[in-house]
């Protein structure tokens, strides 16, 4: 088993931190498996991904499946729809 791992950070830069190990391990699964799987829930996750991510280089948005881990059962554009909060967030489902 891996050695467990802990972060700590000042909270300015979580997002920054996230965003870069996501898109890292992005870029590894796709060039390894040729696609990158990922669950995702909603809250303060989609806001630092969203901060973040969409400018980091390099990913290949085409390869990414993303599954949502807690989605509610309303529309896709209801203000409650964890998949609206990434597609404003990331502009992901455009």
């Amino acid at each position: 088993m891996a050695a467990k791992r802990v972060h700590v950070l000042e909270t300015t830069a979580v997002p920054k931190a996230v965003a870069t190990f996501v898109a890292e391990k992005s870029k590894q699964a796709v060039k390894d498996r040729g696609a990158f799987y990922i669950g995702v829930s909603g809250g303060s996750v989609a806001k630092f991904l969203g901060q973040e991510l969409p400018t980091a280089e390099g990913i290949s948005w085409e390869k990414w499946h993303v599954y949502f881990c807690d989605e509610r059962l309303v529309p896709f554009d209801n203000d409650d729809s964890t998949y609206k909060l990434y597609k404003v967030s990331i502009k992901l489902f455009t």
